[in-house]
């Protein structure tokens, strides 16, 4: 067994720590310091909700309208600087090793960023308040902080909810093949599901970035469980489908195989009576001299028929084939995101 050095230890934080950085980077945080063996880190809401060091803080800032206040941590990872005296913490910086929660996470919010796009739902009054807060932003006033205006309080008469868009492709592959594409959502606080969600979304308008005093519904379900949910539903259908198709290829399928069945059978039996001498055949003593014919190996003609056997086999069993094509994480309005059942 190989035993782990120093410096393989080195070479692993090193790598947790460059991991760390590009994390830190695509969720568009601010990297104050980069030490040799820390980070300090200003955390994007982004990177915030997806370490979770702020579960309930982020629906409170939306629901009261109020300035965000970005957290900063410390990351240090032991091993790859060598001090004298233990470094000193305190609540705001975290040792980051492998097997760690926090890295765990990190990993886990990752595949989650990189899996699921996202888009938030917006109408005109939502460019409106944008044009209004960039404007705010590039010349502040001066004197006291304004509120913010009558229409903007006026316009947070909704919120977004979180909903699961699923995309799947089923294929039918018989004498030819044909595709359908089948999409669902799934609303993340109920678990609820909602087929041909492809058209709901149609008329809708969409933006990549939250829109202002828009307040976000947090997911109450993951998004494992949505998934599982709407492949469920995919299952029942498929169940539900009319299968004489298959049916009536599986039947041709097995009259191809008799005919060859029938064919190597005969020619089986040909080559065994032309192996047999003219006195086999009559029962009769007398010589006679046997006509040469060409070695035919049967064990390659057996091999030959179990192979063509195969082939029919493969070309006419018919298969049912899905694929999910897209996944998105969709936040809809929450007044209209409420849809009649369907039966």
């Amino acid at each position: 067994m190989r035993r782990t050095t120093s410096f393989d230890a080195r070479r692993r934080n090193a790598r947790l720590m460059a991991f760390a950085e590009i994390f830190f980077n695509e969720r568009r945080s601010t990297i104050l310091e980069r030490g040799d063996a820390h980070l300090i880190v200003e955390l994007s809401r982004e990177a915030d909700e997806a370490l979770r060091y702020r579960p309930f803080y982020w629906t409170y800032v939306d629901a009261a309208r109020l300035t965000p206040s970005p957290l900063i941590k410390t990351y240090r990872f032991p091993g790859l600087a060598s001090t004298k005296t233990p470094p000193f913490m305190d609540m705001r910086e975290e040792v980051l090793t492998f097997g760690a929660p926090r890295v765990r996470r990190m990993l886990e919010a990752a595949i989650d960023f990189g899996r699921l796009s996202r888009a938030y739902e917006t109408d005109p009054s939502d460019a409106a308040a944008t044009e209004r807060a960039s404007s705010k932003t590039a010349a502040p006033p001066a004197g006291p902080a304004e509120e913010p205006p009558a229409s903007a309080a006026s316009a947070v008469t909704y919120a977004l909810e979180p909903w699961l868009y699923l995309s799947y492709t089923v294929a039918y592959t018989s004498e030819l093949r044909w595709e359908r594409f089948v999409t669902y959502g799934v609303r993340l606080t109920d678990l609820r599901l909602e087929r041909d969600f492809d058209r709901i979304l149609d008329a809708r308008t969409w933006t990549s970035s939250v829109p202002p005093y828009r307040p976000l519904l947090p997911p109450l379900f993951s998004v494992k469980s949505a998934v599982e949910i709407a492949e469920s539903r995919l299952r029942d259908e498929l169940a539900r489908e009319d299968r004489r198709w298959v049916e009536s290829r599986i039947a041709q399928g097995e009259r191809e195989k008799a005919k060859i069945e029938r064919y190597y059978a005969a020619l089986f039996e040909t080559l065994r009576t032309e192996r047999t001498t003219p006195q086999q055949r009559t029962g009769g003593t007398r010589r006679t001299r046997r006509k040469k014919t060409p070695t035919i190996d049967l064990r390659a003609l057996e091999n030959e028929k179990r192979r063509r056997i195969a082939e029919i086999e493969w070309q006419y069993t018919p298969s049912i084939d899905v694929t999910l094509t897209q996944i998105a994480l969709l936040y809809l309005r929450q007044e209209q995101a409420r849809f009649a059942p369907r039966f």
